[in-house]
């Protein structure tokens, strides 16, 4: 069978997926709080996106929350909206939706 270095190649993960921002929460400190209500990134997600290098606006925003948790909006709410809003808090709601 001949080689094909194609094989060896690295295929990138979607980091737009919920395993992608479980994976991301898991580094960060647990008691770092993040501002729900902040309209100009420092919420969980603003700070995933800064984290990915994606430009902050609202239209980013509401596109990153989609292809993360696509039409389930409970689990949105429930990882981005309940207290606490620490990224601890956040990922421990996320874990335990399954």
């Amino acid at each position: 069978m001949l080689y094909d270095k194609r094989w060896d190649a690295k295929t990138e993960a979607d980091p737009l997926t919920l395993d992608a921002l479980l994976a991301w929460l898991k580094t960060q400190k647990a008691a770092r709080k993040y501002d729900f209500h902040d309209k100009c990134g420092a919420c969980l997600i603003g700070q995933y996106m800064a984290h990915l290098g994606i430009a902050w606006s609202m239209d980013e925003y509401k596109s990153v929350v989609w292809r993360i948790f696509g039409d389930d909006r409970n689990l949105a709410y429930r990882v981005l909206v309940e207290l606490p809003h620490t990224l601890g808090a956040a990922r421990a709601r996320a874990l335990a939706t399954d």
